[in-house]
């Protein structure tokens, strides 16, 4: 026997998988810092989740726990990171196609390390 879905039932699935995804997504929310979580109230939650999920697809950022991690980066520098000159090296890696989204992301927590502040 051979289980077949019908169109409806997989799109059923997938708003069910995006749905709990999303809900992942406000839990990360809820333990972050309060000053991120203010800098994303400013423009909503949804609207925060939203943006990180089409910056995630344009970057080629796929898997949940890519974006998850890429939301908590977003999240702490905001979704203007890797926009500025500061933070232009971001862009660049973001943009190399030669990397896979893990990739992108684990090479720019390797950056933020190398380049974070070292206390004495």
């Amino acid at each position: 026997m051979v289980l077949q879905i019908n169109s409806k039932t997989f799109e059923l699935f997938s708003y069910l998988s995006v749905t709990r995804f999303r809900e992942r997504l406000l839990d990360i929310y809820m333990v972050l810092p309060d000053d991120q979580q203010a800098l994303i109230d400013a423009i909503g939650i949804n609207t925060f989740i939203d943006q990180v999920l089409i910056k995630s697809e344009i970057n080629g950022i796929e898997t949940e726990r890519d974006i998850e991690r890429f939301f908590e980066l977003l999240a702490a520098f905001g979704l203007e990171f890797g926009m500025t000159e500061e933070t232009s090296w971001v862009q660049d890696i973001l943009e190399d196609s030669s990397l896979d989204g893990e990739l992108k992301v684990d090479k720019i927590y390797t950056e933020l390390s190398r380049k974070a502040p070292v206390e004495d």
